[in-house]
């Protein structure tokens, strides 16, 4: 009997004989004395790679939880060579709700709704970014190569036009100066979506200041079609429990269920935010903080734990200026957009747009005419491009057991970060990155003015190789435990 564990985590039993015994099985493990080598189908993809001690679960006879916990730290790294570019799609420009899609995206997330499809919230207009929307992503048969024009992509269906969702049960907008904090103007931004039991969570960020994170009830529950941003019962902002306050602003996306565990992060989902100025009130790289979304809203500050952050001068390269250095990883012109925990793996990435070239301060004639980021006085690093960065999730658990700093932990790809060629030349201020868990997908928004879309990317990886299954001990005889 083989059992094998799908990209979203359900697990799948194969009978080769239909009389196969259960008896048989339970006996097989239970007179294992030593550690086993499973195979890994060589024709799998790594989100179904068999786990034989899972077949409890499946049969309905003893099983122990803590087993699946603990082989989550020997799962596989995602390489490179596992990511493919799909097609695009876009996004009307048209003014609907307020100001559209167009010069937005921010916070772009995933959300598959309680109907099926396959939909991606995301802010707005910058001069709008109280306001939200929500669009449906295109079959792939749709999606177009990425040399095609704007004007003949597919457009996606516009499920929900942006429309303000600060509003409380008072009738009262706490987005801006009564909400977070405004710094004299500077302009808030919505940085991050997550449902999560019935509700709707956000981050929301000053451009800068300090951050604060928002978290908003919605109508009903996560099998309605989506939460209606125009009437969601605003709950206000809560602050949150970090290494930084503004590196837990951003991106926010779940843990997999198998890393869950009170030994290994303890929390089911992780938030983080980068590079942004004034980079000592952020982090010199990617930061993630693990935290209970069912806290937001009800404790505050939200308690959380921090398992990377880049407090300045520390940064993922070696750069004793604070990132003012030129770098393939890392450096002052870098952005991360959004990133993911990819499922059945030990692999956490973020996208980032960065650039590589010799690293300069001033305007963009000053620093060798860049016309990629022609508007800024500040850092510049032309080429621009954006990359994976990919860290191994048993460093991070290292940094939450306090055996690393929140800055030791290095992405294990970081001799060559996986380029997104597709995307080469665009301004690495890039809006929003969302992935799909369940079917290994990712979507990236760069900085696309009145011509709003959406690359579309594949993680999908053959896989090889063993995979050490530590021996069990099994309940007694009649102890029943169903473990979903």
């Amino acid at each position: 009997m083989m059992v094998k564990r799908d990209y979203s985590g359900n697990l799948h039993r194969t009978l080769p004989a239909v009389t196969e015994s259960v008896t048989s099985i339970q006996e097989s493990f239970m007179n294992a004395a030593q550690p086993s080598t499973v195979k890994r189908s060589q024709n799998l993809p790594l989100f179904c790679k068999p786990i034989a001690v899972l077949s409890f679960a499946m049969v309905a006879i003893p099983y122990i939880e803590s087993l699946a916990l603990a082989d989550a730290t020997t799962q596989p790294l995602v390489q490179g060579t596992d990511i493919s570019f799909v097609g695009k799609f876009g996004i009307t420009n048209a003014a609907i709700g307020c100001q559209g899609f167009t010069y937005g995206g921010r916070g772009m997330s995933f959300w598959k709704d309680g109907s099926g499809r396959k939909t991606l919230f995301m802010q707005g207009h910058d001069y709008r970014p109280e306001c939200a929307g929500q669009v449906q992503v295109p079959a792939d048969a749709q999606l177009k190569s990425a040399a095609t024009n704007y004007s003949n992509l597919t457009m996606a269906t516009v499920l929900q036009a942006p429309a303000v969702y600060s509003i409380d049960p008072s009738g009262v907008n706490r987005f801006g100066g009564s909400g977070l904090d405004s710094n004299n103007g500077n302009p808030i931004v919505t940085q991050g979506f997550l449902v999560y039991n019935g509700r709707l969570i956000i981050t929301a960020q000053n451009t800068y200041s300090f951050y604060q994170t928002a978290s908003i009830a919605s109508k009903g529950s996560t099998t309605l079609s989506a939460p209606d941003f125009s009437s969601l019962g605003f709950q206000g902002f809560s602050s949150a429990v970090t290494a930084n306050p503004r590196s837990a602003s951003g991106y926010i996306f779940l843990i997999p269920p198998e890393w869950r565990g009170s030994t290994l992060f303890n929390a089911p989902a992780m938030t983080g935010n980068c590079c942004w100025s004034v980079i000592s009130t952020s982090s010199g790289g990617p930061a993630l903080t693990t935290f209970n979304p069912d806290d937001v809203g009800v404790v505050n500050p939200v308690p959380g734990k921090t398992v990377l952050h880049y407090q300045t001068p520390t940064t993922p390269v070696s750069c004793p200026t604070d990132g003012a250095c030129q770098s393939n990883v890392f450096n002052l012109t870098s952005r991360v957009i959004g990133g993911g925990f990819v499922p059945n793996t030990r692999t956490v990435f973020f996208v980032e747009g960065h650039g590589t070239g010799p690293y300069c301060y001033g305007t963009a004639a000053e620093c060798g005419n860049d016309t990629v980021m022609s508007d800024v006085k500040g850092p510049h690093a032309q080429p621009y491009r954006y990359q994976i960065l990919a860290y191994d999730a048993n460093e991070l658990i290292s940094v939450k057991n306090g055996t690393l700093q929140t800055h030791q932990p290095r992405p294990y790809n970081q001799a060559s970060p996986w380029v997104l060629p597709e995307l080469d030349g665009n301004d690495p201020r890039g809006h929003g990155a969302a992935f799909d868990p369940e079917t290994g997908r990712l979507y990236v928004r760069v900085l696309d003015g009145n011509s709003p879309q959406v690359y579309v990317y594949q993680f999908a990886v053959p896989i090889g190789g063993p995979v050490t299954v530590s021996p069990v001990t099994l309940p007694t005889p009649g102890t029943l435990r169903i473990v979903p």
